[in-house]
């Protein structure tokens, strides 16, 4: 009946819709070949999807970001003569397809909804399709396809074609203006963007556009575009565009949160004066002031609490760190706002910043309680673990970093074995990664514990295991072989030299394996490796290792001096510094077992290195 056929097509719509929100594209297109297939093979041609249904199913890939396939669908549907009148192609069917190339990010995604719209004005002209399917929304389209990109000339191009149309209904509107705002943001020119935006609140003002016309979020977009800025004075020009703002939008269409988040933000980003903290702190204070006054809209949230504090953390003073602590406290305390993990994880990366351990400690242990208690929602995630080990291998406090990584460890093996359980809802909170070891490792070579490059070397060897038998991210790179070298050059192990020459093997056996430039040895790899070979010839005596060692020397000088890449020559001051210091070894006495003439070449050959390096 004709009832029953529009229930399905209620229903293919609702799925398409459905599916499209969940981006699982894939299941609604086999839904719609199921329905087609059936609807053909029972020759119930009333059961075939109409336009409803089919430009939900194009809707549902448009917000997939999958263009071809909503493109492949509106051209099926306009070749398939077969099909009732139902299903016809209408302006929301193109806007459909427009919209998913205008989104897209495929490398040719403009020059193909170019070349959609010059299809549609070829079947306009003989009368295939009715007019109104091409307006400015169309060329819009354009404009946002090359603002994703950046591409402000291409943008530019279609924003003039559209102010000169002899047709008032393709002049810019409010998306052209946006549109073309964002192109210029996204090439890094928030001065251009402001030019525009500046542009259309005149043509409001003179009345050649409508009020309606301005929209909150170009004012957002060029203000975060500023906070990117590395501009000097790039903080003042944000604060320009939120003052035309509020100029511009007195009612309450600009007075959201978001429009203060990103001001907050752009100012805590761009490059800060002594009165960005206050001018920050003014902007919150009336944002908090008109919430308590009754304006619920402007609640703070997480994000804007954060955007404050980080103007306070970007500070490498404790007492800026100290005002943020307590900055989050009066919150809490007065305020009846919670700051996020997030939040209590910057105020902890500064206290790191500026060398203070102890306190990103005591706060880590404080959210760690509170979490167990009545505060689920501020247990420590990744992040503020990371920091806490960070801090610790900072100040060269290696047991306290290793401790702070084991605990990373156990978590990490934890979640691997509730997802092998299948556990509900264990997400992928701890990755382990190459960084976590390397600060550790970074601790052991600047401690000085005698057997520090031991230790160091342990972690070495457990990234490797974890990397093979657990399959985690945590595969030493050359910062991490570097480092463990560097530690037995600093040591004062009689199998230092051995151990260093081994690792530096190792490493470069790795490179060749893998053909990773990540695991490749640097000249700092070299250095710290003739380093704890001469240190060791010079405390080793009559000893048949010695020649061995010497040896390892040699062909260092030798592959080094064989060496055209100009990336090892490219810091002039790093490679003159560190030959310098391994000359200084060279140079030292308690060579009993090596020939002065032996000693001496090699200086020789590293005067050598620095006259290839300078040249």
């Amino acid at each position: 009946t004709e009832d029953g056929a529009l229930a399905i097509q209620h229903c293919l719509s609702n799925f398409a819709t459905a599916y499209g929100n969940s981006g699982r594209t894939t299941q609604a297109l086999q839904l719609f070949q199921y329905i087609d297939q059936l609807a053909t093979k029972a020759n119930h041609s009333a059961f075939l999807p109409d336009s409803v249904a089919l430009n939900s199913l194009i809707w549902a890939l448009a917000k997939a970001g999958e263009a071809e396939r909503a493109e492949s669908i509106l051209l099926g549907m306009i070749n398939d003569t077969q099909r009732p009148v139902r299903a016809k192609v209408d302006w929301q069917t193109w806007n459909g397809v427009f919209t998913a190339w205008a989104e897209s990010t495929h490398p040719q995604a403009h020059q193909n909804l170019i070349g959609l719209i010059d299809r549609v004005q070829q079947l306009i002209q003989k009368g295939q399709v009715p007019k109104n399917i091409i307006s400015a929304t169309s060329f819009n389209k354009v404009i946002s396809s090359h603002g994703r990109r950046g591409n402000v000339a291409q943008a530019e191009r279609v924003f003039h074609w559209m102010q000169n149309h002899a047709d008032e209904s393709m002049h810019p509107d409010t998306e052209t203006y946006y549109g073309l705002i964002v192109a210029c943001c996204n090439a890094g020119d928030p001065s251009r963007a402001q030019q525009y935006l500046e542009q259309s609140c005149e043509m409001v003002i003179d009345g050649t556009l409508p009020r309606s016309s301005l929209d909150p979020r170009s004012f957002t977009a060029v203000m975060d575009a500023w906070g990117r800025s590395k501009a000097q004075n790039a903080g003042n020009r944000a604060l320009d565009v939120f003052r035309l703002m509020e100029q511009s939008l007195p009612g309450e269409s600009s007075n959201s949160v978001h429009k203060y988040g990103s001001i907050i933000w752009a100012l805590a980003r761009a490059p800060q004066n002594s009165k960005t903290v206050s001018t920050v702190l003014s902007i919150f204070g009336r944002m908090m002031q008109q919430w308590q006054g009754g304006n619920a809209s402007l609640q703070p949230n997480g994000t804007t609490i954060n955007g404050v504090l980080s103007c306070f953390v970007n500070s490498t003073s404790k007492h800026a760190i100290q005002q943020a602590e307590d900055f989050a406290r009066d919150l809490e305390v007065n305020g009846q706002l919670q700051v996020t993990v997030k939040g209590w994880n910057s105020i902890m990366a500064g206290y790191g910043r500026c060398r203070h351990p102890e306190d990103v400690e005591r706060i880590f242990q404080e959210l760690t309680q509170r979490s167990q208690q009545q505060e689920p929602h501020l247990k420590p995630h990744f992040k503020a673990h990371v920091t806490r080990l960070q801090a610790w291998s900072k100040v060269g406090e290696p047991k306290k970093a290793s401790h702070a990584l084991n605990e990373l460890i156990s978590l990490t093996t934890e979640q691997q074995r509730q997802q092998q359980r299948g556990s509900e809802g264990v997400h992928k909170l701890f990755e382990l990664d190459t960084s976590c070891f390397n600060a550790v490792l970074h601790a052991w070579s600047r401690s000085k514990e005698a057997d520090k490059a031991e230790r160091a070397e342990q972690y070495l060897n457990e990234m490797k295991r974890l990397a093979e038998t657990r399959g985690l991210c945590c595969r030493p790179d050359k910062i991490s072989y570097t480092t463990v070298i560097s530690a037995y050059a600093k040591s004062n192990s009689p199998h230092a030299g051995h151990r260093a020459w081994n690792l530096f093997q190792e490493v470069k056996r790795e490179t060749m394996h893998n053909k990773s430039s990540k695991s490749e040895v640097n000249l700092i790899t070299y250095a710290e490796t003739m380093v704890a070979l001469a240190r060791s010839m010079q405390q080793k005596k009559e000893d048949t290792n010695v020649g061995e060692l010497a040896s390892a020397f040699q062909s260092l000088v030798e592959d080094l001096l064989n060496r055209t890449d100009p990336k090892y020559w490219r810091d002039n001051q790093q490679y003159v510094r560190l030959l310098s210091k391994v000359e200084l070894v060279l140079s030292g006495n308690g060579y009993k077992s090596v020939p002065q003439e032996q000693l001496q070449q090699w200086v020789r050959l590293l005067h050598e290195l620095q006259r290839k390096g300078s040249s």
